[in-house]
């Protein structure tokens, strides 16, 4: 097995685990539908991190590229991606209905530090890795670089700000700058 095969087995796993934990918690909202208030902010916010895993799995075909070699060292960047993602897509939705019901935007507006926060770490730890990758190769990256701090201090002023509309904003955008970059990118030989 080349060591690309062996990072995306380990990465696939953990990328795995998270969209299987919210579709997991997806089903049962959708099982007791009944007893759940829906609400749109909530499914726009667990649609990006979908989309965001299905960005972060597709980012990694190729890492750490054929023929180098790897420390537990170089690769624990990637892991705290990797945890961070996880931990985002598992708290996108509730893990449980109760008996008496839930509201997903009472849900959504109970979990704003946490979600958010995570993202915001999330966020400027990729700011921190696109400058030590631009600084360590000597291209500065003069697009990346500024899209991804915009969208870390919008996340960050989502942590402030508590308007539902706010954060659908913020959102739209992130899903626009994700998109962006990797919805035309191929892989493959």
């Amino acid at each position: 097995m080349s060591l690309t095969g062996f990072m995306l087995a380990f990465t696939g796993i953990i990328i795995g685990l998270g969209v299987a934990d919210l579709l997991t918690s997806f089903h049962k909202l959708l099982r007791a539908s009944g007893r759940v208030r829906w609400d749109w902010l909530t499914l726009l916010y667990a649609a990006y991190m979908l989309f965001g895993m299905i960005v972060f799995w597709w980012w990694q075909f190729g890492y750490p590229g054929e023929g180098k070699t790897l420390t537990v060292l170089q690769f624990l960047p990637n892991f705290l991606f990797l945890a961070l993602s996880f931990l985002m897509v598992a708290s996108a939705l509730p893990d449980e209905v109760p008996a008496e019901g839930l509201d997903l935007r009472e849900f959504y507006l109970g979990t704003v530090r946490h979600r958010w926060g995570l993202l915001t770490i999330s966020l400027f730890a990729n700011l921190i890795g696109l400058v030590w990758i631009s600084l360590r190769y000597g291209a500065m990256d003069w697009i990346g670089i500024p899209l991804v701090l915009i969208c870390a201090l919008l996340s960050l002023l989502a942590l402030k700000w508590r308007s539902a509309w706010f954060h659908a904003l913020v959102l739209i955008w992130l899903f626009g700058v994700s998109g962006a970059s990797i919805l035309m990118r191929a892989i493959g030989p």
